[in-house]
């Protein structure tokens, strides 16, 4: 047993695995974007590589379980369906009473597992009178409301580069300006990170709808982004990126993310650029972290530290 001890000592360093830079040839290289994989694009080029280039797709586990991201597709699906309706707010018990109907419903035609149903079902009825309330509160305003709307194609300036998305939401205002919303569970990604555009989601939204992109809505001023947070302790909140503190202008927003945007793939039309593994600390499990042993190189390697973003 003590030789075995010594022999640890004695055995040779072994670098660990050192993090992965691919750089694919430019034919191969993505040439369209939906607008939620800019923000991985930006902060682990790597998992594009796995999914576009590489082609490889997560499987699905063998025991799905009813987690986070299904909670949310739910929150999302009754919200589009309840403002489809174009409820009358002016008698909110009614508008209740149709919420409630249209959540049973949801939950109903996805099979969740009963005790799923047993959690979810009283703390979302426990937010329909929060709803209703942002939901008056808001409808003076509003001429027309668009659920799960697409922007078509639009080219990105200076490269062969098109981008496309789906909005949760867009409100048409009286005034001829437009609000965005995204619907959200949980506190990810934070007011702060989206207007410092690590995730630039409802920002290039916002340039999208300037550019008359969204089918159905014309060329439009951004009064407003906001996220419809359901939190994961049943608290209900619109967060405007806009009219709060700290706010930014919905236009500047735009226009930043746009230029952004075109630095980001002018910087991906080089030979020499590599598809790096998480360039930004990963704040979640990544589908493909196992693919570029992200636990082996961030383990403490001299390679540990991101590389610049050039």
């Amino acid at each position: 047993y003590l030789q075995w001890a010594n022999d640890i000592d004695s055995l040779p360093n072994i670098d660990l695995e050192r993090r992965p830079e691919p750089s694919p040839p430019l034919e191969l290289r993505p040439q369209h974007f939906s607008i939620t994989e800019i923000a991985t694009l930006r902060g682990d080029p790597y998992a594009i590589y796995a999914k576009r280039i590489l082609k490889l797709l997560p499987l699905d586990p063998l025991i799905r379980e009813a987690d986070e991201r299904e909670r949310g597709t739910l929150f999302h699906e009754i919200m589009a369906r309840f403002i489809a309706k174009k409820p009358n707010f002016a008698d909110p018990q009614k508008a209740a009473s149709l919420l409630r109907k249209i959540a049973l419903d949801a939950l109903t035609e996805q099979q969740y597992p009963s005790e799923v149903v047993a959690l979810w079902q009283p703390r979302f009825f426990e937010l329909i009178g929060r709803i209703v309330d942002i939901e008056r509160w808001r409808g003076d305003d509003i001429k027309a409301s668009h659920t799960e709307i697409s922007a078509v194609k639009t080219a990105v300036p200076n490269s062969v580069v098109t981008l496309s998305g789906r909005a949760d939401r867009i409100d048409e205002r009286h005034d001829g300006t437009v609000d965005i919303i995204d619907y959200k569970t949980g506190t990810t990604p934070s007011a702060a990170q989206a207007r410092a555009l690590i995730d630039p989601q409802l920002a290039l939204e916002a340039a999208l709808a300037g550019q008359g992109a969204f089918k159905g809505v014309p060329p439009s001023s951004v009064n407003d982004l906001a996220y419809y947070r359901l939190k994961s302790k049943g608290e209900l909140d619109l967060e405007s990126l806009v009219h709060a503190k700290n706010g930014v202008p919905a236009d500047d927003l735009a226009e930043k993310s746009w230029r952004e945007l075109t630095r980001l793939i002018g910087k991906f039309a080089l030979p020499q650029a590599a598809y790096v593994s998480h360039v930004l600390p990963p704040k979640r499990e990544g589908d493909y972290d196992h693919l570029s042993r992200l636990l082996e190189w961030s383990a403490g390697s001299d390679d540990s530290e991101a590389p610049a973003d050039e």
